[in-house]
């Protein structure tokens, strides 16, 4: 079994850089060590890019690509702050992707 980071749905417009071409794309689910982006069509595994979050720019590796959508892996996890702006415009519909045992206070984060 290989666990994994927490996930959150997310609905966040963002830019994404690749070389000197800027993108607007959303974000549609995040972790601490990665992102599911949506609209990103020229995106292909192996591009290195960048996303903003407000002024910061995170660098992230597409890890893979089909049909519009691709998997962004972080350079380096990042932190609560960055974490907490992704998932502002979410609000209460913001979900994560787990399971929480409320009595045992255990969670079911695992790879499939």
């Amino acid at each position: 079994m290989k666990w994994r980071s927490q996930r959150w749905v997310v609905d966040f417009p963002t830019k994404v850089s690749i070389e000197q071409t800027v993108r607007e794309l959303k974000i549609s689910s995040i972790s601490t060590t990665g992102a599911r982006v949506t609209g990103a069509h020229e995106l292909k595994e192996g591009d290195r890019i960048r996303v903003s979050c407000l002024t910061e720019q995170i660098a992230a590796t597409v890890v893979w690509a089909k049909d519009g959508d691709c998997g962004i892996k972080f350079a380096r996890p990042i932190g609560q702050k960055q974490m907490s702006t992704f998932r502002k415009p979410g609000g209460t519909n913001s979900m994560a992707w787990s399971y929480v045992d409320r009595a045992s206070k255990l969670h079911g984060f695992r790879e499939l």
